[in-house]
């Protein structure tokens, strides 16, 4: 195992430098309560119900800190990433390229978790790869239903 403890860390560290680099600043500000509640707590929820409540992951040395046996550097990592796919869904100019990057963020968690797994830090339990990126895939899903529940992305209407 490499980096035992840093993982968490690590990611919390490159997604916040990403974020600050790639999303103007007023756009963090505007969605950063948004993405406190659909990042952290979001992560939350996921790690207390598909780790210790069902099983369904087992991570290992991941992070320096725990919360109720939750990593929380590796939680507040989803913070900056859903504020930055907030940011790239709404840059997105059509509905090509909105797919793309819906798709491609569950294609991150699966790449993130497949480094986790060869790093023996994440063992799957009646679980896969597949459903890891199903799973994140309805939750980026429920964070454009979010989007539209508070009026930041809207139907745009062809003219014929």
């Amino acid at each position: 195992m490499y980096l035992p403890g840093l993982a968490g860390p690590l990611l919390f560290i490159i997604s916040a430098i990403l974020l600050l680099v790639l999303v103007p600043k007023k756009v963090i500000l505007e969605k950063l309560i948004f993405g406190i509640v659909f990042g952290i707590g979001l992560a939350f929820i996921l790690f207390y119900f598909l780790d210790i409540r069902f099983g369904f992951w087992d991570y290992r040395q991941v992070d320096l800190f725990f919360i109720a046996d939750i990593p929380v550097f590796l939680s507040g990592t989803w913070t900056p990433l859903v504020i930055l796919f907030v940011y790239f869904i709404k840059l997105a100019s059509n509905f090509f390229t909105k797919i793309i990057v819906t798709l491609s963020f569950p294609l991150l968690a699966v790449i993130s978790h497949f480094f986790f797994k060869l790093n023996e830090m994440l063992v799957y339990n009646n679980w896969n790869f597949f459903e890891t990126f199903l799973m994140s895939f309805i939750v980026h899903l429920g964070i454009i239903g979010g989007l539209y529940i508070i009026g930041d992305l809207t139907v745009s209407k062809q003219k014929s």
